[in-house]
């Protein structure tokens, strides 16, 4: 009787974990197996039960024989996926549909194919990897070894490799020890993607070494990565190390990452290094580093960026201009190399910083256009910028509603904010638009009559619920680590002063909290592109002069008032002789040698002045006496004044007293002008002053 495994079974109970050569024999017993599938590693570690030290040991291109079996690597993984194992691939073709890399062995067989030529396939990683390699004998302290995706110049990855919707998903336990380029890739060419992958827990050493690729070239572009594990130089070699990538070279891009907590190391004795926290080195002008950040949150080693050669805390040698970058670090090679300071000691240092990273080419993105966002110190971020958006709710708030003697104020209906949330922050969208300082509820309506435009436009104030809490008042709030409860945001109302002017627009947002979501709250503030001013004057003035009697006449008294809700400031000035009277009295500068009294009154000119009313009692000018002066574009006084105050005055005009002829009239075309004042004026404040600087007595 023949069999594969038996060939008599009288009193056979039966195999277990047998195999045979599939179409050798009977297969009763036994498992039958591919050719194939015998020789591969993944068999021998079958045969063994699943460990290293079960007596079978791997050959290569023939069958296990009795020994002992040591790990693969993931390069070997990769092979067996794509000759034997073809079920373990991933979905999707590559190509017009990306393949959805869901574990590990997906990853191996995808830089196992991008090795063998395929550089252009296209790659969506749908979860966290971990490259430890448990189902094949590897574990976090000793991971099995990765062979770069692209490990070769003619291999170089050219395809795109992203994570899955907006998420950035971790791989962990990526181990890289080998000559030349090491990294999750290794070249990087042509129109290359990379983007959405973080790495952490890895060791990663090789000459030009990066945790994401060690070298970027072409056009290609790394962004959205970052870097938590360890990356040091071989030391056999010139070296270039960095946290996200080894060198940056023709028109390569990083881009928005950042690398913490991790220990960049440079050492190579005899030969040049160069380490830097995002870039060992970009070595070519049109290469770019922009919007990334290198920090240490968990102090000791861990953060650290040190070089036998030269060290930066973003790059470790650059050719060309590091933008909008930040570090908690200063290295030699950060001088010039256009990087920031790190401080996040309070909202403003920390919303400045996030505000930058956002900025490219002096244009800051907003909205959905940002790629960076304030964070809770328990993300992964530790409180510093990172990328995950907040929910978003938008309303509308219109200032020219604010009504203070009626307690009216602008306010809107906010939906999908939950009762109970922590402040985290209020600020202005575009960091670089027009100034604004949130501000106390009572503050504003205080100083509701009393602010200039300067001042409404920057001390706004916002109130939540239907309860009114004020939230633009409280002191010291925290973006990373908020305790500000808000009680309510059913309703946002906002409080500005009656000098409020924006004839562009603007948004304030407001960051607050709940549990690990962050919601964020944009109050679209509508424009205000014009307002009304009201300044009343008593009557139109008239002077009746007596020549022969006397040298000065003066005017009925007239009362200027303002009957707007915030202060003004004005001008009176350019006088124009009326062309439709019969005699024309041309003004002259109160100055001596003053009237020539041997002329007649309508041949010698006038002196005209302002002072203070007669008949009423009158404080803000009194006696003074201010001149107008035609030689210096028509010059006179500028007054100011608090909502709903009112001066004053009289004119009175100085001249010849020769004159010889019948009555005649004259008239001048007086020009009034007012604005509202840009300065603070409380109500109850009026002055006037001469506008060329001084009074004529």
């Amino acid at each position: 009787m023949n069999g594969a495994l038996i060939g008599n079974t009288t009193n056979f109970k039966g195999a277990t974990k047998c195999y045979f050569l599939t179409g050798s024999g009977n297969t009763k017993y036994g498992t039958a197996v591919s050719e194939a599938e015998l020789k591969t590693w993944s068999f021998a570690y079958k045969l063994n039960e699943n460990t290293l030290d079960g007596g079978w040991k791997y050959n290569p291109d023939d069958y296990p024989s009795i020994g002992a079996l040591t790990k693969p690597d993931w390069n070997l993984i990769g092979k067996e996926t794509d000759e034997v194992y073809t079920g373990r691939k991933p979905s999707g073709d590559g190509i017009s549909s990306p393949f959805k890399i869901t574990n590990a062995v997906q990853l191996a067989w995808f830089a196992y194919a991008v090795n063998q030529g395929n550089t252009g396939y296209n790659a969506q990683i749908m979860n966290v990897i971990d490259l430890a390699g448990g189902d094949y004998a590897g574990t976090a302290d000793q991971p099995l070894a990765w062979t770069p995706i692209g490990k070769t110049a003619s291999t170089a990855y050219t395809g795109s490799c992203k994570s899955e919707g907006a998420q950035v998903i971790q791989i962990d336990n990526l181990s890289v020890n080998t000559a030349g380029e090491a990294g999750l890739f290794g070249f990087l060419a042509g129109s290359a993607d990379i983007s959405g992958i973080g790495i952490a827990d890895a060791s990663v050493t090789g000459d030009t070494a990066g945790a994401i690729a060690a070298q970027v070239t072409g056009n290609a572009v790394i962004s959205k990565c970052y870097n938590r594990g360890n990356v040091s130089a071989r030391g056999g070699a010139d070296s270039y190390v960095g946290g996200i990538a080894g060198k940056v070279a023709g028109g390569g891009t990083i881009k928005d990452c950042y690398n913490m907590d991790s220990t960049i190391t440079g050492s190579a004795a005899g030969h040049a290094s160069y380490t830097g926290g995002i870039a060992g080195g970009v070595t070519e002008a049109s290469a770019i580093v922009q919007s990334c950040y290198h920090a240490n949150r968990t102090g000791g080693a861990s953060g650290s960026v040190t070089s036998s050669g030269t060290a930066g805390s973003i790059v470790g040698m650059t050719a060309s201009t590091v933008q909008s970058c930040y570090s908690d670090s200063s290295l030699a090679a950060d001088t010039g190399a256009g990087v920031f300071l790190l401080k996040d000691s309070s909202n403003d240092e920390l919303q400045k910083m996030t505000d930058t990273l956002n900025t490219v080419n002096g244009t800051e993105k907003m909205k959905a256009d940002r790629v960076w966002y304030t964070t809770l110190s328990s993300e992964g971020t530790h409180g510093l910028p990172g990328w995950t958006a907040p929910v978003t709710v938008e309303v509308t708030l219109d200032p020219s509603a604010a009504d203070a003697g009626n307690n009216v104020w602008g306010n809107a209906v906010v939906s999908g904010v939950p009762s109970g949330t922590l402040l985290r922050g209020i600020h202005q969208e575009n960091s670089s638009s027009a100034k604004f300082s949130p501000t106390a509820v009572n503050t504003v309506k205080s100083n509701f009559s009393t602010y200039g435009t300067i001042n409404a436009g920057k001390n706004l104030a916002l109130s939540a619920g239907t309860g009114n809490q004020d939230i633009s008042g409280v002191t010291g709030i925290s973006l990373a680590n908020p305790s500000t409860t808000v009680t309510d945001f059913s309703r946002l109302t906002l409080y500005n002063a009656a000098a409020y002017m924006d004839t562009a627009g603007r948004t304030i947002l407001v960051d607050v909290s709940s549990g690990t979501t962050r919601y964020e709250i944009r109050a679209v503030i509508k424009p205000v592109t014009s307002k009304t001013v009201s300044l009343v004057f008593s009557l139109n003035p008239t002077i009746d002069l007596a020549p022969g009697m006397n040298r000065r006449s003066d005017s009925d008294d007239v009362s200027v008032s303002n009957e707007n809700p915030y202060p003004i400031v004005g001008r009176i000035s350019s006088v124009t002789t009326m062309d439709n009277k019969e005699a024309k009295l041309t003004p002259i500068a109160a100055a001596l040698p003053g009237i020539d009294e041997t002329k007649e009154l309508d041949q010698a000119g006038v002196i005209l002045g302002i002072t203070g009313a007669k008949n009423t009692l009158e404080t803000v000018i009194g006696s003074r006496e201010y001149y107008y002066n035609p030689d210096s574009g028509g010059t006179w006084i500028t007054y100011e004044m608090g909502s709903k105050d009112k001066f004053n005055f009289r004119y009175f005009m100085k001249y010849s007293p020769l004159y010889a002829g019948e009555e005649k009239t004259f008239g001048y075309e007086i020009t009034y002008s007012a604005s509202i004042s840009t300065d603070d004026i409380a109500p109850g404040t009026v002055t006037v002053a001469s506008e060329s600087g001084g009074s004529g007595g």
